[in-house]
């Protein structure tokens, strides 16, 4: 399958924020997520359907390279697309969209928390206290961000909490931050739509405040080795 979306780029200067966000993540595999306690799997970088530890490490790390050095979906899918596909069998029905929406997901995740932590600098919230849900309207458009958009709130509006993009799989909305007299001036000021994210989206994707990822010595212990020894180097970082 072609690029599905080929008028759409990341942005072009990548955010130490969203390096630091997905190098944050832990590579394990389903299995080992659903046997981890609630704050730890939180944090985990998985590929559903590969119980393969090693090959999960190498989607993150073919991910890490695309925030990092900008690597395309092309390059993702020739490093680790084969051993996917191999690896899914035929429980994919179409592996290379598959493929797309991992990178797609992850990036645009990736990003949106470097967005926000941007947009709660102390300085910026100041200078612009609104934000505006920003979706891009053409025929790829869901009906989720279709209800969203244009939407401006305060930046502390609870409603953040749980409509802030990726709002579902390959979503491309975005943050805008506003001043108030640009948010007076829209017109979906103060409006709070009550559509839903998809499963596991719409939460503000931020970073700790410590920073790093806090692992009990008992929580490692627990932990398959290879996961530990990957707690145990973010850690030592």
């Amino acid at each position: 399958m072609a690029d599905a979306w080929p008028d759409v780029a990341f942005d072009a200067v990548a955010f130490d924020e969203a390096i630091q966000w997905f190098e944050e993540r832990v590579p394990m595999t389903d299995a080992i997520r659903a046997a981890t306690r609630k704050a730890i799997a939180e944090r985990a970088f998985y590929v559903a359907g590969v119980a393969q530890l090693d090959l999960v490490q190498d989607a993150y790390r073919a991910l890490q390279r695309a925030i990092r050095d900008g690597s395309t979906l092309e390059d993702f899918k020739r490093e680790v697309g084969p051993a996917l596909v191999s690896a899914w069998g035929e429980s994919v029905d179409a592996p290379s969209w598959r493929l797309e929406t991992i990178f797609r997901t992850n990036l645009q995740t990736a990003y949106a928390a470097g967005r926000y932590q941007r947009a709660i600098d102390p300085d910026v919230l100041n200078d612009r206290p609104f934000w505006m849900f920003d979706a891009i309207l053409d025929e790829r458009i869901t009906t989720i961000c279709k209800a969203c958009d244009g939407t401006v709130l305060p930046a502390d509006d609870p409603w953040w909490r749980t409509h802030s993009p990726p709002m579902h799989f390959n979503c491309r909305s975005s943050v805008m931050t506003l001043t108030e007299e640009e948010a007076r001036g829209q017109r979906g000021f103060g409006t709070q739509p009550t559509a839903k994210a998809g499963d596991g989206f719409g939460v503000i994707p931020a970073i700790d405040d410590e920073n790093v990822i806090v692992w009990a010595d008992e929580q490692i212990n627990d932990a398959p080795p290879s996961l530990g020894a990957i707690a145990r180097e973010r850690m030592d970082r």
